[in-house]
């Protein structure tokens, strides 16, 4: 079994929450790759995506981190991150699963963001969710490997 990379902070924000911000923004790599994704500069509210996609990979990997929201204090768990993107904007979580799928393919992200990355697109994709939701006790009824459906 491969070793999990360790996930630092300086990979996925900036150094510290401003007073001003409602979160901790992402690190600069992230930001841009983000502009990538829209074509170029970003409005002040584009700029939370980014923070947004750093928060749900800092939590998928079991960490915490200080808000200044103060219905949520702390982000724990991906799910609050994606909260209160929706809250911001509704097309908000999209945009951060989009970046969250982009981040798997870039050559600038640091090696454990591309690990936790892949991990959340993993447990996040159409399969992995009906896998889940069939239950361990059927294991007979995963669908066929792409092999397995090319011989029939």
């Amino acid at each position: 079994m491969s070793e999990v990379p360790l996930l630092q902070e300086v990979d996925l924000f900036q150094p510290k929450i401003k007073p001003r911000n409602a979160l901790r923004m992402a690190a600069d790599w992230l930001v841009t790759e983000y502009k990538a994704v829209r074509g170029g500069e970003l409005s002040t509210s584009d700029h939370f995506i980014p923070a947004y996609a750093a928060h749900v990979l800092w939590t998928l990997a079991g960490n915490r981190m200080a808000t200044n929201i103060p219905a949520t204090p702390e982000f724990s768990r991906p799910e609050q991150v994606f909260r209160r993107a929706e809250e911001r904007g509704q097309d908000n979580p999209d945009r951060v699963r989009n970046l969250i799928a982009r981040i798997v393919r870039s050559s600038t992200a640091p090696i454990a963001v591309t690990y936790w990355a892949r991990q959340w697109v993993e447990r996040n994709s159409p399969t992995a969710r009906w896998r889940n939701s069939i239950g361990p006790e059927c294991p007979d009824s995963a669908p066929a490997s792409r092999s397995q459906q090319h011989e029939s």
